[in-house]
């Protein structure tokens, strides 16, 4: 492509020589390559992982509830222990959380009929649980016990005007910058989410039920899913933080 490298017509008949021909295009050449690189650049930024570090979620807390930005913790701790991707959470109202059963029902009203389009459930861990408990009493006085309108509250509302947030994008990269933390999509903390929960042991055939892919593996076939298979997904990831955890106090009283 680079070979029928296309320059201005009207430059090259301003030119007398041959060698003046000759640099002008290998100007065009160099802008052309530089532009195709900076743009294969920018369509794999798009497509890597990124997962966050321990040390890194501890400065995002930190930035999130010393700037005001409790709404965005919840959220963010709620993509953590669960791998829901942000439209979904953004969506969820109330009446799709059971806090007697400890799960979550998500409904995808997702187009892309690559990335599934299914209601699924997702169970809800023990950090998680008081999180949405406080969330829970909020909207119980805000809808000031009526139960329609809280089954019909998203549980991400804003305060001022009980409608949902629309998205994170402004909050998400001021905390960001606030914590130190470069290159980390919201989408990475789905990411983030999968992969703890595969080192604390969890099966990836159970990973893809709660995660709603819609792509089935070989592995599947041979796997019958009901609901006890997505609780150890989070069984997992709250062994993978237990350890974390335990080897972060370890390092304390080694250094100590």
């Amino acid at each position: 492509m680079c070979g029928s490298l296309y320059f201005p017509i009207h430059l090259t008949k301003s030119l007398t020589t041959s060698s003046e021909q000759i640099l002008v295009a290998a100007a065009f050449e160099r802008r052309f390559r530089t532009s195709f690189l900076f743009s294969s650049l920018s369509a794999y930024e798009s497509r890597r992982q990124r997962i966050l570090e321990p040390e890194e979620e501890a400065r995002l807390f930190t930035a999130l509830r010393r700037f005001r930005r409790g709404y965005l913790a919840d959220i963010v701790t709620l993509a953590l222990q669960t791998g829901m991707r942000e439209g979904e959470i953004l969506r969820l109202k109330w009446m799709d959380v059971n806090l007697g059963n400890k799960t979550i029902i998500v409904r995808s009203t997702n187009e892309n009929p690559n990335k599934g389009k299914r209601t699924r459930p997702v169970p809800i861990s023990s950090k998680l649980s008081p999180v949405l408990a406080r969330l829970y009493m909020e909207a119980l006085r805000a809808t000031k016990g009526d139960p329609i309108a809280l089954q019909e509250r998203f549980v991400f509302a804003n305060p001022e005007t009980g409608t949902r947030y629309m998205d994170t994008k402004l909050a998400w990269y001021a905390a960001l910058k606030d914590a130190r933390i470069a290159g980390l999509r919201f989408h990475d903390l789905r990411h983030t989410f999968a992969t703890r929960a595969l080192r604390g042991g969890a099966k990836e055939s159970e990973l893809q039920q709660v995660l709603g892919h819609r792509e089935i593996t070989t592995t599947m076939r041979y796997v019958q899913l009901d609901g006890r298979n997505s609780v150890n997904v989070i069984r997992s990831l709250e062994a993978y933080e237990k350890d974390a955890e335990g080897g972060k106090g370890e390092d304390q009283t080694a250094s100590g």
